[in-house]
């Protein structure tokens, strides 16, 4: 290991190695699905392993490995495997098949895939059409039980991948170094891959899990993919602390609060439409007597202060994207509003700005750029996007493509994604907004506003709603409850009732899908229906 501690210290291999030196016997690690727990040495034991095996294979630094692997502990042992050889993981959503699948292996030129048993036939349904890939190592292939696919790669079991020897990999690694590189959802073209260096995935984990919250007797509680930066932020954050993670494979309301009691959690974070179905559980689910400490909620949900009264926990929030790290948080757990994002992290520089770069006034809506006083903390840049990295990183902010205000005391607000924007009559419109006022109506469960194409040449609200259980919603109804909470311009034309959002593995509603279904024979239309909205 380098003799120069600040050149290394952020690194998975430096955390791990000094975890297992100082709490190598604790348990680091614990599945909410199966019980089985790993500690601080074990993990590191099979990081070691793993990183001596894709060595073994012809992986050296720098090289892409791509992985796909559901939230299970051979997930992170490929990923720490990665780091302490220096290779570059790429994880791939577990759901992903065809098309996309293909288009991230290919992209990311990774020669070896190391995927669990249960999806591999995914690959063998596109291996003709993958030019680069040339190894896979398969997670729980069982000669006898397992389907026998004839895959043109070689393949390799992992327990023949993990026979190499434990000792330490000597690779110099340093905090400059790409982690790994996390593919966006693609909503306005081709998934982009962000290059994230290991000072990236650090700042990451301790902007949103801060030292001053956080002690190595925390136990977090992570229901979120390890494919995603969230998912990565719990792993980061308890390596760099020395507490442990509960990891659960999926999210689920109704698993929430027992696996809370059962596994002693302290925190965790609420992402998306978390938050809310949590609040909405039925009144006497307040498990005020709950372990839980303190979360962070991203967004904050409307009723954030009744939330934290009935459940007796701690809230604080953060703003943050793949691309950069956290720049915004909340004072601790002091809460500006309901609304706001918080102040600037210690470190960063931001601005809100105009088409032009130019800085607006307080209280204007503007495009939020960022700047890091740290070298190698924003990303990295996008793999072979040349163009979509200069353009994010236009006049040297990066420019993250969400609209926000901030007050005269330094508090940000976010108004919506550039593109989820919508402009009607002459109007700029936050979907978020509209959604607010339309999950307070007490028959909601959750809402997604989208735009549509208006044959005035600009854009109708569309919104996408689910129900809460058993209950019916009329349409007209809702817009009679909406007309004397928004103005008469951000009322939605059209309604369409579904049985669920589309969502991506982190709970976010996946808008691009219900902007494709446009207008379906599902529809109700307001206009059609003759109920006309006073100015």
């Amino acid at each position: 290991m380098s003799t120069d501690v600040k050149l290394v210290s952020r690194t998975i291999k430096y955390l791990l190695e000094k975890q297992s030196e100082v709490r190598g016997d604790s348990i680091y690690l614990q599945s909410a699905n199966t019980g089985e727990e790993a500690t601080f040495n074990e993990v590191l034991y099979y990081a070691n392993k793993v990183g001596n095996g894709l060595n073994s294979l012809g992986i050296n630094k720098g090289e892409m490995v791509a992985t796909m692997i559901p939230t299970q502990f051979e997930a992170i042992y490929a990923w720490y495997g990665c780091a302490m050889i220096g290779a570059i993981e790429v994880p791939i959503n577990n759901a992903y098949k065809g098309n996309i699948l293909k288009y991230i292996i290919n992209n990311s030129e990774s020669k070896l895939l190391v995927i669990e048993a249960s999806i591999l036939s995914r690959i063998y349904e596109i291996q003709d059409e993958l030019d680069i890939l040339e190894k896979v190592v398969v997670i729980g292939l069982n000669d006898d039980e397992n389907i026998k696919l004839p895959l043109k790669f070689s393949v390799i079991k992992w327990e023949d991948l993990i026979t190499k020897n434990t000792t330490e990999y000597r690779s110099d690694i340093y905090n400059y170094d790409i982690n790994h590189m996390l593919y966006t959802s693609g909503t306005t073209g081709p998934s982009k891959g962000v290059l994230c260096t290991f000072s990236h995935n650090y700042e990451t984990a301790v902007g949103s899990v801060r030292e001053e919250v956080v002690t190595d007797q925390d136990i977090y509680y992570n229901p979120l993919p390890i494919n995603h930066i969230g998912g990565r932020v719990a792993l980061t954050a308890m390596l760099v602390y020395g507490g442990k993670v509960v990891l659960r494979d999926v999210f689920r309301t109704d698993k929430f609060w027992s696996d809370i009691e059962k596994f002693q959690c302290t925190c965790t974070l609420l992402l998306g439409a978390m938050a809310n179905f949590i609040y909405k559980l039925p009144s006497n689910s307040n498990n005020k007597n709950n372990t839980l400490k303190w979360l962070n909620m991203i967004p904050l949900i409307p009723e954030v202060e009744e939330f934290k009264k009935r459940f007796q926990v701690h809230v604080q929030t953060v703003f943050n994207m793949t691309e950069i790290c956290a720049p915004i948080t909340s004072d601790g757990f002091k809460l500006k509003d309901n609304k706001s994002c918080g102040k600037v992290r210690k470190g960063f520089e931001i601005r809100l700005v105009n088409d032009f770069d130019e800085e607006v006034p307080h209280g204007k809506v503007g495009e939020l750029v960022v700047r890091s006083e740290k070298p190698w903390v924003l990303m990295a840049g996008y793999w072979k996007m040349p163009e979509k990295t200069v353009e994010a990183w236009r006049n040297q902010w990066l420019h993250t493509g969400d609209l926000f205000t901030r007050d005269e005391e330094g508090n940000f607000y976010f108004v919506d994604r550039v593109k989820d924007s919508i402009r009607r009559r002459g109007e700029n419109i936050s979907s978020m907004e509209v959604e607010s006022e339309i999950n307070g109506y007490p028959k909601v469960l959750e809402s997604a506003a989208v735009a549509v194409p208006s044959s005035d040449g600009e854009e109708e609200i569309k919104a996408c709603i689910v129900p809460q259980p058993n209950e019916t919603i009329m349409p007209d109804e809702l817009i009679k409850f909406l007309v004397d909470r928004m103005p008469h311009f951000m009322v939605p034309r059209y309604i369409e009732i579904l049985e669920e959002l589309p969502k991506t593995q982190t709970q976010k509603i996946q808008k691009s899908e219900l902007r494709k279904n446009g207008i379906t024979n599902k529809t109700w239309d307001r206009d059609e229906a003759g109920i006309k909205v006073k100015r």
